[in-house]
Protein backbone atom coordinates (compact mmCIF):
# COMPACT_ATOMS: atom_id res chain seq x y z
CA UNK A 1 0.00 0.00 0.00
CA UNK A 2 3.03 2.43 0.79
CA UNK A 3 4.43 1.59 -2.49
CA UNK A 4 1.24 2.42 -3.81
CA UNK A 5 1.06 5.82 -2.78
CA UNK A 6 4.70 6.59 -3.05
CA UNK A 7 4.48 5.77 -6.75
CA UNK A 8 1.41 7.71 -7.40
CA UNK A 9 3.20 10.66 -5.46
CA UNK A 10 6.29 10.39 -8.35
CA UNK A 11 3.96 10.30 -10.72
CA UNK A 12 1.94 13.29 -9.54
CA UNK A 13 5.45 15.48 -9.48
CA UNK A 14 6.46 14.13 -12.78
CA UNK A 15 2.84 15.55 -14.07
CA UNK A 16 3.41 18.85 -12.64
CA UNK A 17 7.09 19.01 -14.08
CA UNK A 18 6.10 18.51 -17.43
CA UNK A 19 2.79 20.36 -16.84
CA UNK A 20 5.13 23.27 -15.48
CA UNK A 21 7.64 22.65 -18.59
CA UNK A 22 4.90 23.35 -21.37
CA UNK A 23 3.65 26.29 -19.86
CA UNK A 24 7.08 27.71 -20.31
CA UNK A 25 7.42 27.03 -23.34
CA UNK A 26 4.53 28.25 -24.45
CA UNK A 27 4.42 32.11 -22.25
CA UNK A 28 7.82 32.36 -21.94
CA UNK A 29 10.17 31.04 -24.68
CA UNK A 30 7.53 30.98 -27.87
CA UNK A 31 5.82 33.68 -26.95
CA UNK A 32 8.29 36.29 -26.67
CA UNK A 33 10.35 34.92 -29.73
CA UNK A 34 6.89 35.71 -31.45
CA UNK A 35 6.99 39.40 -30.39
CA UNK A 36 10.43 39.78 -31.28
CA UNK A 37 10.44 38.40 -34.97
CA UNK A 38 6.79 39.62 -35.99
CA UNK A 39 6.28 42.06 -37.79
CA UNK A 40 2.50 42.76 -37.52
CA UNK A 41 1.70 46.56 -37.00
CA UNK A 42 -1.19 48.96 -37.99
CA UNK A 43 -1.75 52.07 -36.87
CA UNK A 44 -3.35 55.66 -38.17
CA UNK A 45 -2.30 58.87 -38.00
CA UNK A 46 -3.22 62.62 -39.52
CA UNK A 47 -1.39 65.11 -40.87
CA UNK A 48 -3.05 68.50 -40.80
CA UNK A 49 -1.76 71.42 -43.84
CA UNK A 50 -0.70 74.89 -43.68
CA UNK A 51 -2.91 77.00 -41.41
CA UNK A 52 -1.01 80.40 -42.64
CA UNK A 53 -0.54 82.10 -45.57
CA UNK A 54 -3.32 84.06 -47.12
CA UNK A 55 -5.42 82.32 -44.21
CA UNK A 56 -9.01 81.33 -44.02
CA UNK A 57 -10.52 82.09 -40.54
CA UNK A 58 -11.74 78.90 -39.01
CA UNK A 59 -10.90 76.42 -41.57
CA UNK A 60 -7.94 74.54 -39.68
CA UNK A 61 -10.03 74.70 -36.08
CA UNK A 62 -12.87 72.71 -38.46
CA UNK A 63 -10.34 70.16 -39.46
CA UNK A 64 -9.26 69.20 -36.18
CA UNK A 65 -12.58 68.75 -35.06
CA UNK A 66 -13.00 66.47 -37.90
CA UNK A 67 -10.06 64.83 -36.82
CA UNK A 68 -10.96 64.44 -33.54
CA UNK A 69 -14.17 62.80 -34.89
CA UNK A 70 -11.89 60.11 -37.10
CA UNK A 71 -9.51 59.45 -33.10
CA UNK A 72 -6.53 58.80 -35.17
CA UNK A 73 -3.06 57.60 -32.75
CA UNK A 74 -2.11 60.89 -33.45
CA UNK A 75 -1.83 63.92 -35.38
CA UNK A 76 1.05 65.88 -37.10
CA UNK A 77 1.12 69.22 -38.69
CA UNK A 78 3.43 69.92 -41.68
CA UNK A 79 3.84 73.64 -40.65
CA UNK A 80 2.97 77.33 -40.96
CA UNK A 81 1.01 77.63 -37.61
CA UNK A 82 1.23 81.37 -37.42
CA UNK A 83 1.16 83.95 -39.93
CA UNK A 84 4.95 85.08 -38.99
CA UNK A 85 7.30 87.81 -41.50
CA UNK A 86 7.41 90.15 -38.62
CA UNK A 87 9.72 91.35 -35.64
CA UNK A 88 7.10 92.87 -33.20
CA UNK A 89 7.65 90.54 -30.53
CA UNK A 90 4.47 91.40 -29.21
CA UNK A 91 2.62 90.58 -32.27
CA UNK A 92 4.41 86.77 -32.15
CA UNK A 93 3.65 86.01 -29.11
CA UNK A 94 -0.06 87.20 -29.41
CA UNK A 95 -0.19 84.92 -32.66
CA UNK A 96 1.55 81.95 -30.84
CA UNK A 97 -1.51 82.37 -27.98
CA UNK A 98 -3.97 82.18 -30.44
CA UNK A 99 -2.58 78.75 -32.37
CA UNK A 100 -1.93 77.40 -28.90
CA UNK A 101 -5.46 77.77 -27.88
CA UNK A 102 -6.76 76.09 -31.30
CA UNK A 103 -3.85 73.60 -30.37
CA UNK A 104 -5.83 72.04 -27.06
CA UNK A 105 -8.69 71.64 -29.44
CA UNK A 106 -6.58 68.15 -30.44
CA UNK A 107 -7.83 65.79 -28.53
CA UNK A 108 -4.79 62.58 -29.59
CA UNK A 109 -1.07 63.38 -29.01
CA UNK A 110 0.35 65.89 -31.60
CA UNK A 111 3.44 66.61 -33.31
CA UNK A 112 4.27 69.94 -35.18
CA UNK A 113 6.93 70.67 -38.14
CA UNK A 114 8.34 73.91 -38.39
CA UNK A 115 7.05 76.29 -41.66
CA UNK A 116 8.84 79.32 -43.09
CA UNK A 117 6.04 81.66 -41.72
CA UNK A 118 7.02 80.10 -38.02
CA UNK A 119 10.52 80.68 -38.38
CA UNK A 120 10.52 83.22 -41.29
CA UNK A 121 13.65 84.19 -43.42
CA UNK A 122 15.37 87.01 -42.27
CA UNK A 123 13.43 87.05 -39.01
CA UNK A 124 14.87 84.37 -37.26
CA UNK A 125 16.96 85.95 -34.88
CA UNK A 126 12.99 87.84 -33.10
CA UNK A 127 11.32 84.43 -34.15
CA UNK A 128 13.35 82.08 -32.99
CA UNK A 129 13.61 82.35 -29.55
CA UNK A 130 10.01 82.82 -29.24
CA UNK A 131 9.27 79.82 -31.35
CA UNK A 132 11.33 77.68 -28.64
CA UNK A 133 8.99 79.11 -26.05
CA UNK A 134 5.62 77.92 -27.26
CA UNK A 135 7.36 75.03 -28.82
CA UNK A 136 9.07 72.08 -26.18
CA UNK A 137 10.76 70.26 -28.83
CA UNK A 138 12.86 72.51 -31.12
CA UNK A 139 12.91 73.05 -34.63
CA UNK A 140 13.27 69.91 -35.77
CA UNK A 141 13.50 66.02 -33.69
CA UNK A 142 13.30 62.21 -34.15
CA UNK A 143 10.52 59.83 -32.61
CA UNK A 144 9.87 56.43 -32.94
CA UNK A 145 5.96 54.99 -32.88
CA UNK A 146 5.41 51.03 -32.93
CA UNK A 147 7.54 49.59 -36.32
CA UNK A 148 7.88 53.84 -37.58
CA UNK A 149 11.42 56.21 -37.04
CA UNK A 150 10.02 59.68 -37.52
CA UNK A 151 12.10 62.67 -38.29
CA UNK A 152 10.96 65.78 -38.28
CA UNK A 153 13.17 67.91 -39.82
CA UNK A 154 13.89 72.10 -40.45
CA UNK A 155 13.47 73.77 -43.45
CA UNK A 156 11.88 77.02 -42.43
CA UNK A 157 14.62 79.49 -43.94
CA UNK A 158 15.96 78.09 -46.52
CA UNK A 159 14.15 78.46 -49.81
CA UNK A 160 16.45 75.71 -51.42
CA UNK A 161 18.64 72.90 -50.15
CA UNK A 162 21.16 74.26 -51.53
CA UNK A 163 21.18 76.80 -49.02
CA UNK A 164 21.29 74.52 -45.91
CA UNK A 165 24.03 75.18 -43.81
CA UNK A 166 26.50 71.70 -43.53
CA UNK A 167 25.16 71.44 -39.76
CA UNK A 168 21.79 70.86 -41.55
CA UNK A 169 22.98 67.64 -43.36
CA UNK A 170 25.39 66.74 -40.38
CA UNK A 171 22.26 66.41 -38.69
CA UNK A 172 20.14 64.52 -41.44
CA UNK A 173 22.54 62.18 -42.24
CA UNK A 174 23.34 61.33 -38.45
CA UNK A 175 19.68 60.42 -37.32
CA UNK A 176 19.31 58.71 -40.67
CA UNK A 177 22.44 56.50 -40.40
CA UNK A 178 21.89 56.25 -36.87
CA UNK A 179 17.96 55.31 -36.98
CA UNK A 180 17.24 52.50 -35.10
CA UNK A 181 16.39 49.30 -36.19
CA UNK A 182 12.55 49.80 -37.58
CA UNK A 183 10.27 48.68 -40.16
CA UNK A 184 9.53 52.09 -41.52
CA UNK A 185 11.59 55.39 -42.05
CA UNK A 186 8.64 58.66 -42.29
CA UNK A 187 10.41 62.08 -43.04
CA UNK A 188 8.68 65.06 -42.40
CA UNK A 189 9.49 68.84 -43.67
CA UNK A 190 7.94 71.79 -44.43
CA UNK A 191 9.55 72.81 -48.25
CA UNK A 192 9.14 70.60 -50.75
CA UNK A 193 12.63 70.44 -51.79
CA UNK A 194 11.91 67.33 -53.88
CA UNK A 195 9.12 68.61 -56.32
CA UNK A 196 11.94 70.95 -57.71
CA UNK A 197 14.78 68.17 -58.13
CA UNK A 198 13.68 64.54 -58.15
CA UNK A 199 10.33 65.46 -59.49
CA UNK A 200 11.22 66.91 -62.65
CA UNK A 201 13.99 64.50 -62.58
CA UNK A 202 16.97 66.83 -61.64
CA UNK A 203 19.87 65.14 -59.82
CA UNK A 204 18.64 65.47 -56.12
CA UNK A 205 21.45 64.65 -53.36
CA UNK A 206 18.46 64.38 -50.69
CA UNK A 207 17.22 61.90 -52.50
CA UNK A 208 20.07 59.99 -52.97
CA UNK A 209 20.68 60.18 -49.01
CA UNK A 210 16.94 58.77 -48.77
CA UNK A 211 17.69 56.29 -51.30
CA UNK A 212 20.80 55.31 -49.61
CA UNK A 213 19.07 54.73 -45.88
CA UNK A 214 15.94 52.98 -46.71
CA UNK A 215 13.41 55.98 -46.67
CA UNK A 216 9.84 54.73 -46.50
CA UNK A 217 8.01 58.06 -46.80
CA UNK A 218 8.80 61.74 -47.13
CA UNK A 219 5.58 64.62 -46.32
CA UNK A 220 5.98 68.20 -47.04
CA UNK A 221 3.55 71.50 -46.98
CA UNK A 222 4.16 74.89 -48.23
CA UNK A 223 2.59 75.03 -51.79
CA UNK A 224 -0.51 74.90 -50.70
CA UNK A 225 -1.54 71.77 -53.05
CA UNK A 226 -1.55 68.06 -52.66
CA UNK A 227 0.39 65.94 -55.48
CA UNK A 228 1.81 62.50 -54.47
CA UNK A 229 4.72 60.55 -56.60
CA UNK A 230 6.56 57.51 -55.78
CA UNK A 231 10.00 57.58 -56.72
CA UNK A 232 12.78 54.75 -56.14
CA UNK A 233 10.44 53.36 -54.09
CA UNK A 234 9.71 56.21 -51.68
CA UNK A 235 6.80 57.80 -51.29
CA UNK A 236 6.45 61.46 -51.64
CA UNK A 237 3.27 63.07 -50.62
CA UNK A 238 3.31 67.25 -50.80
CA UNK A 239 0.27 68.39 -48.21
CA UNK A 240 -1.83 70.62 -49.27
CA UNK A 241 -3.96 73.41 -47.09
CA UNK A 242 -6.23 73.24 -44.21
CA UNK A 243 -6.46 76.97 -43.66
CA UNK A 244 -3.97 79.08 -46.14
CA UNK A 245 -4.91 80.32 -49.59
CA UNK A 246 -5.99 78.26 -52.50
CA UNK A 247 -7.52 79.76 -55.48
CA UNK A 248 -10.75 81.05 -55.31
CA UNK A 249 -13.41 78.46 -56.09
CA UNK A 250 -10.65 76.61 -54.97
CA UNK A 251 -9.34 73.87 -58.16
CA UNK A 252 -9.67 70.37 -56.85
CA UNK A 253 -8.29 69.00 -60.28
CA UNK A 254 -4.57 70.61 -59.74
CA UNK A 255 -4.58 70.19 -55.64
CA UNK A 256 -5.89 73.33 -54.48
CA UNK A 257 -8.67 72.24 -51.92
CA UNK A 258 -9.19 72.23 -48.07
CA UNK A 259 -7.66 68.89 -46.97
CA UNK A 260 -6.16 66.76 -44.32
CA UNK A 261 -4.14 63.74 -44.91
CA UNK A 262 -5.36 60.42 -43.61
CA UNK A 263 -2.18 57.91 -43.05
CA UNK A 264 -2.70 53.77 -42.14
CA UNK A 265 0.33 51.96 -41.37
CA UNK A 266 0.39 48.23 -41.59
CA UNK A 267 3.61 46.32 -41.09
CA UNK A 268 5.88 47.58 -43.67
CA UNK A 269 2.98 49.44 -46.06
CA UNK A 270 1.46 53.13 -46.18
CA UNK A 271 -1.85 53.98 -47.40
CA UNK A 272 -2.72 57.81 -47.86
CA UNK A 273 -5.83 59.28 -48.37
CA UNK A 274 -6.24 63.22 -48.70
CA UNK A 275 -9.39 63.87 -47.09
CA UNK A 276 -11.57 67.19 -48.45
CA UNK A 277 -12.31 69.36 -45.79
CA UNK A 278 -16.64 69.30 -44.61
CA UNK A 279 -16.16 65.23 -45.84
CA UNK A 280 -16.31 63.72 -41.67
CA UNK A 281 -19.28 65.13 -40.06
CA UNK A 282 -20.70 65.20 -36.49
CA UNK A 283 -22.55 62.06 -35.93
CA UNK A 284 -25.52 63.89 -35.18
CA UNK A 285 -25.35 66.55 -37.76
CA UNK A 286 -28.73 65.94 -39.63
CA UNK A 287 -31.33 64.20 -36.44
CA UNK A 288 -34.29 62.70 -37.86
CA UNK A 289 -36.69 65.79 -36.75
CA UNK A 290 -34.33 68.11 -38.40
CA UNK A 291 -34.96 66.24 -41.70
CA UNK A 292 -38.78 66.24 -41.17
CA UNK A 293 -38.42 69.92 -40.00
CA UNK A 294 -36.05 70.58 -43.58
CA UNK A 295 -38.91 69.12 -45.31
CA UNK A 296 -41.53 70.69 -44.20
CA UNK A 297 -39.91 74.04 -44.86
CA UNK A 298 -38.95 73.29 -48.33
CA UNK A 299 -42.17 72.20 -49.00
CA UNK A 300 -44.24 75.07 -47.06
CA UNK A 301 -42.58 77.69 -45.77
CA UNK A 302 -39.99 79.24 -48.55
CA UNK A 303 -41.72 80.33 -51.77
CA UNK A 304 -40.24 82.47 -54.41
CA UNK A 305 -42.05 84.30 -56.76
CA UNK A 306 -41.93 84.29 -60.83
CA UNK A 307 -39.10 86.25 -61.77
CA UNK A 308 -39.58 88.19 -64.97
CA UNK A 309 -36.75 87.81 -67.22
CA UNK A 310 -36.32 88.06 -71.41
CA UNK A 311 -34.80 85.18 -73.30
CA UNK A 312 -31.29 86.64 -73.30
CA UNK A 313 -30.64 87.61 -69.50
CA UNK A 314 -32.28 89.10 -66.09
CA UNK A 315 -31.27 92.57 -65.82
CA UNK A 316 -32.12 94.68 -62.34
CA UNK A 317 -35.26 92.73 -61.42
CA UNK A 318 -36.79 91.67 -58.46
CA UNK A 319 -37.21 88.44 -56.87
CA UNK A 320 -39.38 87.79 -53.65
CA UNK A 321 -38.62 85.32 -51.21
CA UNK A 322 -41.55 84.09 -48.67
CA UNK A 323 -41.23 83.00 -45.51
CA UNK A 324 -44.23 81.48 -43.81
CA UNK A 325 -43.42 80.51 -40.10
CA UNK A 326 -45.55 77.66 -39.39
CA UNK A 327 -47.23 77.48 -36.00
CA UNK A 328 -45.43 75.06 -33.76
CA UNK A 329 -42.30 74.89 -35.65
CA UNK A 330 -40.43 76.99 -32.78
CA UNK A 331 -38.22 78.80 -35.46
CA UNK A 332 -36.78 82.26 -34.32
CA UNK A 333 -33.88 82.96 -36.28
CA UNK A 334 -32.93 82.53 -40.10
CA UNK A 335 -30.21 83.43 -41.69
CA UNK A 336 -29.97 83.49 -45.63
CA UNK A 337 -27.04 84.24 -47.45
CA UNK A 338 -26.23 83.89 -51.22
CA UNK A 339 -23.58 82.12 -52.76
CA UNK A 340 -23.02 83.86 -56.51
CA UNK A 341 -20.12 83.96 -58.54
CA UNK A 342 -19.16 86.41 -60.86
CA UNK A 343 -22.01 85.83 -63.77
CA UNK A 344 -24.22 87.50 -61.08
CA UNK A 345 -25.07 90.06 -58.52
CA UNK A 346 -27.52 89.95 -56.17
CA UNK A 347 -28.51 92.71 -52.91
CA UNK A 348 -28.71 92.09 -50.04
CA UNK A 349 -26.37 88.79 -50.39
CA UNK A 350 -27.09 88.23 -46.50
CA UNK A 351 -29.86 89.05 -44.61
CA UNK A 352 -30.94 88.20 -40.80
CA UNK A 353 -34.35 87.64 -39.67
CA UNK A 354 -36.42 87.12 -36.35
CA UNK A 355 -39.66 85.25 -37.28
CA UNK A 356 -42.39 84.89 -34.53
CA UNK A 357 -44.73 82.09 -34.81
CA UNK A 358 -47.06 82.14 -37.24
CA UNK A 359 -45.83 85.11 -39.00
CA UNK A 360 -45.30 85.51 -43.13
CA UNK A 361 -42.11 88.02 -44.17
CA UNK A 362 -41.57 89.06 -47.88
CA UNK A 363 -37.83 89.54 -48.75
CA UNK A 364 -37.50 91.38 -51.58
CA UNK A 365 -34.03 90.88 -53.89
CA UNK A 366 -32.68 92.69 -56.28
CA UNK A 367 -31.10 90.30 -59.19
CA UNK A 368 -28.93 91.08 -62.00
CA UNK A 369 -26.87 88.74 -65.10
CA UNK A 370 -24.01 90.18 -65.75
CA UNK A 371 -22.67 87.22 -67.93
CA UNK A 372 -23.95 83.81 -68.64
CA UNK A 373 -26.89 82.32 -67.07
CA UNK A 374 -25.42 79.12 -65.56
CA UNK A 375 -24.31 78.47 -62.58
CA UNK A 376 -26.89 80.03 -61.11
CA UNK A 377 -27.11 81.82 -57.87
CA UNK A 378 -27.77 79.41 -54.74
CA UNK A 379 -29.13 80.88 -51.30
CA UNK A 380 -28.30 78.88 -48.13
CA UNK A 381 -30.84 78.80 -45.08
CA UNK A 382 -29.46 78.53 -42.11
CA UNK A 383 -31.81 78.26 -39.46
CA UNK A 384 -31.56 78.29 -35.20
CA UNK A 385 -33.64 76.13 -33.95
CA UNK A 386 -33.87 75.19 -29.69
CA UNK A 387 -29.70 76.41 -30.15
CA UNK A 388 -29.23 73.75 -33.33
CA UNK A 389 -28.25 75.57 -36.35
CA UNK A 390 -29.88 73.33 -39.21
CA UNK A 391 -28.56 74.57 -42.78
CA UNK A 392 -30.57 74.06 -46.09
Amino acid sequence: MRLINKYYKILFVLLLSISIFFIFIKYVYLDNNDIKHSTKCKYHFAIIGDRTGGMTFGIYRDIIKEINNLCPDFLINIGDMIDGYLNDTDLLNKQWKEFIQIEKLISVPNYYTTGNHDITPHFEKTMFPIFNKYRNKGTQYTFTYLNTYFIVYDTSIWEDYNELPESQWEWLNDKLKNAPKLTNIFVFMHRPYWINYIANNKKDKMHELFVKYKVTAVFTGHYHRYSSAKIDNIIYTSVGSSGGWVPYGEAEDEGFFYHYVWCTVEDDKIKIAPIKYKSVKEWDFLTESDYQLIKDLKTNSINFNNIEYNSNSINNSNLSLILNNIKNKNIKNIKLNWVINNNWNVEPTKKDITINDADIIKLNFKINQKFSLYPLPLLNVNILKNNRNIQM
